[in-house]
């Protein structure tokens, strides 16, 4: 447990102090790295180290930041495409629905004035009931029978 109050005091000297490494090749050939200057070899080279990405490697990082950011727009803009896509369904498919049930009310409506020979109704207003005559039921007809075509005839 001791060591490691050293350990770490020592660490951080070595990472801080980094920046010139030197170079040398021993008598057999053998290439050699050091952070200090070596003694009594010849042809010893200072090599700069510099810590962090290079040029290169921060244009890269940026434009794969920028690449991301783009991907990750392009997936919401489709996501938000898709969304409305299947909301504007939805609404096709609701109002599909309804012109449906339009549609067969209509055919049933068309059905009892043309059935019967007396057709009455109760007005919504005052509650009376009257019978139509041939003219109201003609007119009748003629009107579920335009609206036949716009809610049937999809």
């Amino acid at each position: 447990m001791n060591y490691l109050r050293w350990f770490f005091p020592v660490a951080l000297t070595v990472s801080s102090q980094a920046g010139t490494i030197y170079q040398w090749t021993d008598a057999n050939g053998t290439p050699h790295f050091s952070d200090s200057v070596p003694l009594n070899q010849p042809n010893v080279q200072a090599l700069n180290v510099y810590s962090g990405p290079s040029t290169d490697a921060d244009q890269e990082l940026k434009q794969l930041k920028k690449q991301r950011k783009n991907d990750s727009k392009a997936e919401s803009d489709a996501a938000k495409k898709a969304e409305e896509a299947a909301d504007a369904k939805a609404k096709l498919d609701a109002a599909a629905k309804d012109n449906a049930v339009r549609c067969k009310q209509l055919q049933e409506n068309l059905q009892v004035l043309n059935e019967h020979g007396r057709v009455r109704e109760t007005d919504p207003k005052t509650g009376e009931t009257r019978y139509l005559s041939e003219a109201d039921k003609e007119a009748r007809n003629q009107d579920i029978q335009k609206q036949i075509q716009a809610f049937c005839n999809n």
